[in-house]
């Protein structure tokens, strides 16, 4: 038995997955079945008020007494059910013989033995309280020492039984098997038990009508279904002038289980809510899954020179734009990871056992920010249980290495990004980010053909996508006397002389500061349906684009293009890539070889 004061050290040092949220009052009550309790079950119980938990690192209770928004209800009452009550039919062999232990298991066969309704004894006297009168042999001064007892008991969810409650009435002694195993001696002696042990005190008087009490049986030994209790009382001497026996079996379970689920590694946090009275907080942490490692986690995104903030994301002043950087990390495996352990050591400083996000989901990304309040201002939609935290340093504009460590302080990740070629120069300062080119590969982070700048301005952090119309996307890339010339910062200017205007670098989402490769934009092939080849048209446009309508035409005379689907078949669904692009695919409906020039091209219109 452990004591309350050290229950939450205990369940620390040994794994296990308890938490209560109740104060000291009730875990008292419920503490001793700690020490057995299975590690892939968890109670979560208050025996006064309700209990309110959160998962994303916050308190239930907010300043001054409210509920949490953030708070997950939960029925903390409980129900005891009396699954074997007393005055119950036994089964009972009282022929003085040598049982053995066999006896104690389920599968034993009792079929051979006497039935009959407790109490179940001798000695009262014609008043006395038995139900069924048991032998004690032919010879009163030489009765027999032992009397067996056995009945079967049902169990539905057993997985649901938080604690067993038993009662005995024995004179004298008596020993309680469940499922074949000991976990109750009453009056009598240590060590081994056989047949003729006799019991070490004699119950007389008034004891003899007690029913003593236990608590604290493991529930881990019930069976879900059939059940199996067995019994044997002792004699104290072979003169004993009486025996009683009566028993009961309850179980106590939550009277409404909860549908709670925690699918990842997670913070628990919970208080009890009784009337107005708030219990202490209380937390636990559950890992599930493997710990994150070089194989299951990367770096996705980088945002390390960010733009400077609006007007609008920052009226008085008071953020940098160093203060919008960020780091996505990402689950590339099928199944849960934990973060547990992990550190970003060169580059930034963070230690994830500051973070109540200690878990990913199978492809959950989740981001660590330089400041939150300007990240919030920035990404207003982004869900604040995908924030890792805020990490100490700024990235540095010109590139560094970046180093991140798991819970042995091994090497998970390790490269130096750069802001000039052949890596991505994009992303230095024109809003958008550095992002890992399919993520899902686990590329090499080292070398710069890994990573692209983002399609989406301000980048994708965990999802984050805000469409921006022309004049919008104008303010936000070009300074105001950039926005003056229209020379420079029209629709139809080319400021990075790559070929592509204004307006097509913002359809296609990159900026038209840095000069572009015209070849990702659209990709002309072949494709063969039934033996026959026809062309396929696909390009990629930036999905933050507003009020602008694209059109896959085609035409055999650059003078008569057409469009729709007797002309274009679309190949397959939007494909969005974690650059924050929409990739579509159309199919000519005319058969390549049908000696015919097609060609094709994207029109691109303000709605």
């Amino acid at each position: 038995m452990i004591d309350v004061k050290n229950l939450f050290k205990f369940l620390n040092q040994n794994g296990i997955n308890f938490f209560s949220g109740v104060p000291d009052s009730i875990l008292k009550n419920i503490n001793w079945h700690l020490e057995k309790k299975s590690k892939k079950q968890h109670i979560i119980v208050a025996n006064e008020g309700d209990v309110y938990v959160t998962t994303d690192g916050s308190d239930p209770r907010l300043p001054g007494g409210a509920i949490s928004p953030n708070a997950i209800f939960i029925n903390g009452a409980t129900v005891t059910d009396e699954l074997i009550p007393k005055e119950s039919v036994w089964k009972y062999l009282d022929d003085g013989s040598n049982q053995g232990t066999l006896w104690q298991l389920p599968e034993f066969d009792d079929s051979s033995w006497e039935e009959g309704r407790a109490e179940l004894g001798y000695g009262d006297g014609a008043s006395g309280a038995e139900g069924t009168l048991l032998s004690y042999g032919s010879v009163g001064s030489d009765k027999h020492v032992t009397t067996y007892f056995r009945r079967i008991f049902q169990v539905d969810e057993a997985s649901e039984v938080m604690s067993i409650d038993l009662g005995l009435r024995r004179d004298d002694g008596a020993v309680v098997y469940l499922n074949g195993k000991e976990i109750w001696r009453s009056a009598m002696p240590e060590g081994e038990i056989v047949f003729d042990t006799l019991a070490n005190d004699g119950a007389g008087g008034s004891e003899e009508s007690i029913f003593h009490l236990k608590e604290g049986v493991s529930p881990e030994l019930l069976l879900e279904g059939k059940n199996t209790i067995a019994v044997e009382v002792h004699q104290v001497a072979r003169t004993s002038s009486d025996i009683s026996f009566d028993f009961e079996f309850s179980v106590t379970r939550p009277s409404d289980p909860s549908q709670f689920r925690i699918e990842k590694s997670t913070m628990v946090r919970a208080r009890a809510l009784n009337g107005g009275n708030w219990s202490p907080l209380n937390e636990a942490t559950y890992t599930i899954g493997e710990p994150a490692g070089p194989t299951n986690l990367v770096i996705s995104e980088l945002h390390y020179r960010p733009l400077a903030p609006s007007i609008d994301e920052d009226p008085e002043g008071i953020y940098s734009r160093t203060d919008f950087e960020f780091i996505e990390i990402k689950n590339i495996s099928d199944s849960p990871i934990h973060l547990s352990g992990l550190q970003f050591t060169r580059g930034i400083n963070f230690d994830f056992a500051d973070s109540s996000v200690i878990g990913l989901g199978p492809g959950q990304s989740a981001v660590l920010v330089e400041d939150l309040s300007a990240f919030m201002m920035r990404y207003p939609d982004t869900d604040p249980s995908s924030i890792i935290g805020e990490f100490k340093g700024n990235l540095n504009n010109d590139g560094e290495l970046i180093e991140l460590r798991d819970s042995t302080s091994s090497l998970l990740r390790s490269f130096t990004y750069n802001d000039k070629l052949p890596w991505p120069e994009g992303a230095d300062g024109t809003g958008y980010s550095l992002v890992l080119i399919a993520p899902e590969t686990n590329p090499d982070h080292a070398l710069a053909e890994s990573w692209t700048a983002s399609r989406s301005l301000h980048g994708t952090p965990v999802g984050n996508d805000k469409a921006y119309t022309f004049p919008e996307w104008q303010v936000l890339i070009f300074n105001e006397e950039q926005i003056k010339d229209e020379n420079f910062s029209g629709a139809d200017a080319d400021p990075d002389l790559d070929g592509l205007n204004n307006f097509v670098e913002y359809a296609f989402g990159y900026s038209p500061l840095d000069r572009s490769d015209q070849s990702r934009f659209s990709d002309l092939d072949l494709v063969e349906i039934e033996g026959v080849q026809y062309y396929v048209f696909s390009y990629s446009r930036w999905k933050g684009v507003k009020g602008v309508s694209f059109t896959v035409q085609i035409s055999n005379d650059l003078k008569d293009w057409k469009s729709g689907e007797e002309y274009l078949v679309p190949v397959v669904g939007d494909f969005e890539s974690a650059d924050g692009s929409v990739n579509k695919t159309f199919r000519s409906t005319i058969p390549s070889n049908d000696r015919k020039e097609q060609f094709f091209r994207l029109k691109m219109v303000t709605d």
